[in-house]
């Protein structure tokens, strides 16, 4: 099987502040998914900043969005003050072991790409 990953780079500080590209644009994901820009435009901040997209792991918030150029760029905080797993996922973003961020959404509106059927984006 075959896999894609979408590069992403994300950057922690000591003191929690963390930010990244969640997502770039104009590129799909490992499953075909693209996002362009104006997806998010009326996302309301802050947002829970989630490991492993488990809702019972918040370990800091969302608080700027914002759509550049280059892809969808999220600042926000680590909870390394009050939560022990901020810190410890703090750590693994400072040492490299976490490279990226992943971001959930709920899709409103929906296409295949332009000259391509829905099942052609089926592995």
């Amino acid at each position: 099987m075959e896999r894609v990953y979408v590069e992403t780079k994300i950057h922690a500080d000591a003191d929690g502040s963390i930010d990244g590209i969640a997502w770039p644009f104009n590129a799909g994901d490992r499953i075909g998914d693209w996002i362009t820009k104006g997806a998010f435009s009326n996302a309301a901040l802050p947002l829970p900043m989630l490991f492993g997209h488990d809702q019972n792991d918040p370990i800091g918030t969302w608080d700027s969005a914002d759509e550049a150029e280059d892809g969808l760029r999220l600042k926000g905080r680590l909870l390394v003050e009050e939560v022990p797993r901020a810190r410890e996922v703090r750590a693994l973003v400072r040492s490299g072991a976490v490279r990226g961020i992943s971001i959930g959404f709920l899709t409103k509106k929906a296409a295949p790409p332009e000259g391509r059927r829905p099942d052609d984006l089926r592995a």
